[in-house]
């Protein structure tokens, strides 16, 4: 057995005047009484089997088989019913012990998420979940101020939402425009920069299988704002395009030059570039 590991036997001795041993007479009651002490205190698997997580495999092995024949029900066959039963559970924690490091990827896994705590692909997955779960509540909230008139609240809620799932080309459109609305008067470089980047958003959207109608009425909005009508016009016909049960691109369509008719079809591919010449 390597330096690094504890002599079982000793840390199993019987322990005069134990009083389980007074409980009960059985010649392993004592020594299974101190293993239970240690097995309590356990942290991880490797204390479990009584060693460092430094230990090699042939020592972890050896541990367990030493433990396990301590604790085979076929030496408590004349043990009273809690004697059997204490074993039992002793030796289910340490079979146990020995499942979660008896091979090289166990043990990294045990001492990675375990012993220095980091999560585990589950764990990362539920908060992955959780993320987006908060996003989309951060972005239906932003939605709702948007469509208030509060667009600076809205802002805020778009840019978390974003922050805590970037992927999310929806969450980026409004948090685009927003960006845009808000520097229009004040900083025109932000404002084109913004513009610039709800039109990459919207072309990188192209290869998705849902498109971001919404998207494109923002885009026809900023057109729309800035004084150029035919580009408006064009985005938001867009924006029928791929809904024609869009309810805000009508009633941009009708600010523009009055009602027109939802046109049916899905747009060809490539179909940004040609409308506006330019990303």
């Amino acid at each position: 057995m390597s330096d690094n590991s504890f002599d079982i036997a000793d840390m199993i001795a019987e322990e005069v005047g134990s009083p389980l041993a007074a409980a009960d007479d059985h010649p392993l009651a004592s020594k299974l009484h101190q293993l239970r002490i240690r097995l309590e205190e356990a942290e991880h698997a490797f204390a479990v089997l009584g060693l460092t997580p430094e230990a090699d495999e042939a020592s972890l092995r050896s541990a367990y088989m030493e433990l396990a024949n301590l604790l085979h029900p076929d030496k408590y066959t004349d043990a009273s019913d809690e004697l059997r039963e204490q074993a039992t559970e002793s030796f289910d924690k340490v079979r146990a012990a020995w499942e979660s490091v008896e091979t090289a990827e166990k043990r990294q896994k045990h001492i990675d998420h375990v012993i220095l705590g980091k999560p585990t692909e589950e764990e990362e997955a539920m908060e992955q979940v959780k993320a987006l779960l908060d996003a989309e509540a951060d972005f239906k909230k932003g939605l709702a101020a948007f469509n208030a008139g509060r667009v600076s609240a809205a802002h805020k809620l778009f840019e978390s939402a974003v922050s805590a799932a970037p992927e999310e080309l929806e969450f980026c459109a409004y948090k685009a425009y927003t960006t845009f609305a808000l520097n229009r008067k004040t900083d025109q470089e932000a404002a084109n920069n913004a513009l610039n980047d709800l039109k990459d958003i919207l072309d990188a959207n192209s290869h998705q299988q849902r498109r971001l109608d919404g998207g494109w009425v923002l885009l026809g909005r900023a057109y729309r704002e800035l004084g150029e009508k035919d580009a408006a016009k064009r985005a938001l016909v867009q924006a029928l395009r791929f809904n024609a049960a869009n309810p805000d691109a009508p009633r941009e369509l009708r600010r523009l030059e009055g009602k027109v008719k939802a046109p049916e079809g899905d747009a060809k591919p490539g179909f940004f570039k040609k409308l506006f010449g330019r990303k």
